[in-house]
């Protein structure tokens, strides 16, 4: 994700955010109202309405809910992403989720905020610092800038812990696996017009991801890479963006036959899975152009059919007929 130009802020959506939109924006009148609320973000309109911190967070990183008009409610922080050379870290508007006031939960929130501050005292400067310029219109906050710096959480009997008293707050270890999916493995989407016509088309298109910067260490790395980690660290994310780099790079170079580029795994479920978030990469790289009818009949033909389980997948039998019996 390139750094700002302007004096715009950067306004990314978490992936639990753009599926709860597919939810909410059954009709293009409440697409609208959404995109009006993260335009007046992006441009700073940080109003009583568009920037309440939630109680609880005060002290630790705080969170922000915005209201609109349609009793919805958009939760979201300032956060620090690197630029891509991982030279700098700016400030961005990261939303964790749009949904109706009803299904806010505001005691979870301020838990994700005690988690977040596990990150230590420069992160939390870092992300609760305001910069502001003179404008003809009067002072205007802008997104500010630092030297990059990894931060990395706490250990649970660090200086930054959570503590006894934020263990109770937190309680159950199912509580602990969801802050630590929000905090460390949601992956965030620009908002592009791609997304808003991926919503209109009720298409399940995979959007370009803000990488971290291990993740864009691996993508631009031209030769061999072995990538170790745990599961849900982004091993798979960032073999996916590799293999469309490497797609990308053969077809901007004159005179290089297409790449031929092959994924071998045990699985038949996680074969499913790359082929699918593939060619999803290149399905959103032209949804863009769609025009509205288009869009329309896209989102009656994707309604006319479930997505299958996984498990059935896993239990069929040869269900790829694409593949030659030997390479």
């Amino acid at each position: 994700m390139p750094m700002p130009t302007s004096w715009r802020w950067p306004v990314v959506l978490s992936g639990r955010a753009i599926r709860e939109l597919r939810q909410l924006t059954e009709d293009n009148r409440m697409l609208d109202i959404i995109r009006t609320k993260f335009k007046e973000l992006s441009l700073a309109q940080f109003s009583t309405n568009n920037q309440l911190t939630i109680r609880g967070t005060e002290n630790h990183i705080p969170i922000y809910r915005a209201r609109m008009s349609v009793d919805l409610r958009i939760i979201y922080t300032v956060d620090l992403v690197a630029d891509r050379e991982s030279n700098f870290d700016y400030q961005v508007i990261k939303i964790f989720s749009v949904s109706t006031r009803a299904r806010v939960l505001y005691n979870f929130w301020a838990k994700v905020s005690r988690y977040l501050a596990r990150y230590g005292r420069e992160y939390r400067d870092h992300c609760s610092r305001r910069e502001y310029v003179q404008t003809a219109s009067g002072m205007l906050n802008i997104p500010a800038v630092f030297e990059h710096r990894e931060y990395v959480l706490a250990e649970p009997d660090g200086e930054y812990s959570l503590g006894d008293e934020d263990d109770d707050i937190i309680g159950s270890e199912a509580d602990m696996s969801e802050l630590h999916e929000i905090v460390a493995l949601e992956k965030f989407a620009p908002i592009t017009k791609s997304l808003y016509n991926s919503i209109l088309a009720d298409m399940e298109a995979v959007l370009p991801m803000a990488l971290n910067p291990d993740e864009r260490t691996i993508v631009q790395h031209h030769g061999t890479s072995v990538v170790i980690g745990r599961s849900g660290t982004g091993k798979t994310t960032a073999l996916i963006y590799k293999m469309r780099a490497n797609a990308q790079l053969a077809a901007r170079s004159e005179g290089v036959r297409p790449t031929r580029q092959l994924f071998v795994t045990r699985s038949k479920v996680l074969t499913q899975h790359i082929a699918k978030n593939y060619q999803g990469l290149i399905d959103s790289s032209e949804i863009v152009n769609k025009s509205t009818e288009e869009l329309e009949m896209i989102r009656k033909e994707n309604q006319k059919y479930q997505s299958r389980e996984l498990v059935e997948f896993d239990n069929s039998v040869d269900f790829r007929v694409d593949l030659p019996h030997r390479f």
